[in-house]
């Protein structure tokens, strides 16, 4: 793991009121370092296999290496950075076989999410996934990556929302976690991102049309292309790795 022997650096004053603000600056940038560091691997500007270490991190951000070591930790729980056992931390590498068993154990859980939030909601929800699906769509049409994927999680998150299951929340939001790791498919994989386009306008038209039946078959369609796609392209690049 990630080392997490050392103290936050922060100054105390006698009135508290220093010390609240500090720790807030020291939460604030933490989460600032945790919040690009991440968007560098999903994006792929850092590559699966490379070393990080504090001090280079540290000196490119501008900041002491206490945040830098907090994000790191934090990513390691997601599973985007490991520690090998000489204590070095690289990105991860992406793993066909968890990748296999996550994208399957997510259409599951998502395919009865959506059940759960038609018998609750109706056809209501599909005018609201229509909107966000128009908005994915501009987005992939703009190569608006970034955007693909926070309209993604937008969509797949309504739906969680109007299941209105706490237990399924907590198992569908551990799964999503793990499954980040993933979400650079839309950029690596080309026209990945229209047909997920393609597959939402299923899921909204089972939605208005179909039986329950129908919308969970949709749903679960979707997660599983989406996994197959993704598990063709690793096994693509294992092949070139090979090779070389």
């Amino acid at each position: 793991m990630v080392g997490d022997d050392s103290q936050c650096e922060v100054k105390r004053d006698m009135t508290g009121q220093g010390k609240n603000r500090t720790l807030a600056t020291h939460r604030t940038k933490a989460e600032a370092v945790y919040t690009f560091l991440r968007e560098e691997i999903l994006s792929g500007a850092l590559e699966p296999g490379q070393r990080l270490t504090l001090a280079a991190l540290s000196e490119r951000l501008g900041t002491s290496m206490v945040p830098v070591r907090e994000a790191l930790m934090r990513l390691e729980r997601e599973g985007l950075v490991e520690a090998t056992p000489y204590r070095d931390i690289r990105v991860a590498s992406m793993s066909i076989a968890d990748m296999v068993e996550l994208f399957g154990v997510r259409a599951t859980l998502e395919g009865y999410a959506i059940r759960l939030a038609v018998q609750n909601e109706g056809q209501l929800i599909a005018d609201h996934l229509e909107q966000i699906n128009r908005s994915f769509e501009r987005a992939a049409e703009e190569k608006d990556f970034s955007e693909v994927n926070n309209l993604n999680w937008e969509f797949h998150r309504f739906i969680l929302d109007r299941a209105h299951n706490f237990h399924l929340r907590r198992f569908l939001e551990d799964i999503w976690s793990k499954c980040v790791r993933y979400r650079a498919g839309f950029r690596l994989i080309p026209g990945r991102d229209l047909s997920a386009v393609v597959e939402h306008d299923e899921i909204i038209s089972a939605i208005r049309q179909g039986t329950l039946d129908d919308v969970e078959k949709a749903c679960r369609s979707h997660i599983e292309k989406a996994g197959l796609e993704m598990k063709s392209y690793l096994e693509a690049e294992e092949q070139k790795a090979q090779a070389r």
